[in-house]
């Protein structure tokens, strides 16, 4: 079943980093000047081994859950369907199950004045992303565990189909306060589920700016810049910079957001924001906040870039700092079936 997957991916990624951050770690060692920092980064990379052989959490701050739920559907997706299922309830329930079976800390209150633990880690933050299966098959070749397929076809039987995702009458559990998402289960034949434990230290630090668009592309350098040199220490670096630049107000968090889902070893598919990625970093590194903040040129690991169109009187830039525990997991679901 989907939560029992689910439950096992929560269960893991709290005592493991995504790998690409791992191997990114021990890399900066060998290139790494000062010393101390050279210390540091070989006391995180134990700290990695002893967590996943004595599966304890990778960090005590075990984060706030979240989501990022990639629905591929075939045309015409109707969201007003006569069957739906309640994937809310999926993710909120394994949260609960997850966090409890492994002593997680729970990290979640009910409001941000009254302060009332939730006692589970509930409610996690789900994002959704609703795309054409066209465009799945498109970027087919990049699913590593999908290269041989042969066909990514969406389900074409009626909304009684058997093999669709997820049966209506196995979804049911206590109503949680997050909004729910419905989609009907016959257009969704593959669903891309990522899940990112978050550290409340480096959410702290980061920031949203709304720029004027004369500030170009030096002002969000600046920005982000600015951000990363004021989180010092604070953020638990080397860091993961994710930056979302365009759309407004509200989207321009989100994709900053979303950038941290990407692996590390993906750049920006444009070309001119790969090399801006770059360019960040190597201008990031030059600050020599280091390893935790003691000094070094590894104040960060990556710099992930997304973008969306924008007002033409807008420029918004969003930077989310994530720290060295980069807890990272992607599944995706086919018919039901796990396929990574």
């Amino acid at each position: 079943m989907l939560k029992s997957k689910i439950i096992k991916a929560l269960s893991e990624i709290g005592y493991q980093t995504d790998h690409f951050t791992e191997n990114a770690l021990k890399n900066a060692i060998d290139y790494e000047t000062d010393d101390r920092a050279k210390d540091i980064l070989k006391l995180l990379c134990q700290n990695i081994n002893i967590a996943k052989e004595k599966n304890f959490p990778l960090c005590q701050d075990t984060g706030s859950v979240i989501f990022w739920v990639k629905v591929f559907f075939k045309k015409n997706l109707k969201i007003f369907n006569s069957k739906f299922f309640i994937l809310n309830s999926i993710l909120n329930d394994a949260v609960n199950i997850a966090f409890k079976n492994n002593n997680y800390r729970a990290s979640i209150v009910n409001d941000p004045i009254k302060r009332k633990n939730t006692t589970d880690n509930t409610p996690p933050i789900i994002h959704y992303e609703f795309i054409p299966l066209k465009e799945y098959k498109k970027s087919s070749s990049s699913i590593k565990a999908c290269k041989s397929s042969s066909s990514y076809k969406a389900c074409k039987s009626s909304s009684s189909c058997k093999a669709c995702l997820v049966k209506t009458k196995k979804v049911k559990k206590k109503n949680y306060p997050l909004s729910i998402i419905h989609y009907p289960f016959s257009v969704a034949n593959y669903l891309d589920i990522s899940i990112m434990l978050k550290g409340g230290g480096s959410e702290n630090m980061s920031a949203l700016k709304m720029l004027k668009p004369a500030d170009g592309i030096k002002g969000i350098r600046d920005f982000v810049l600015k951000v990363v040199k004021e989180a010092g220490g604070n953020a638990c670096p080397p860091l993961t910079v994710g930056i979302g630049i365009g759309g407004n107000f509200e989207t321009c968090a989100l994709l900053a957001k979303k950038s941290l889902f990407r692996e590390h070893d993906k750049k920006n598919p444009d070309p001119f924001w790969a090399i801006e990625e770059d360019y960040l970093l190597n201008e990031i590194n030059k600050l020599g906040i280091g390893p935790l903040g003691l000094g070094g040129n590894t104040t960060a690991l990556k710099v992930n870039i997304e973008v969306k169109p924008c007002h033409i009187a807008s420029l918004p830039v969003a930077v989310n700092l994530e720290c060295h525990a980069h807890r990272v997991i992607s599944n995706l679901i086919k018919n039901n079936k796990l396929i990574y």
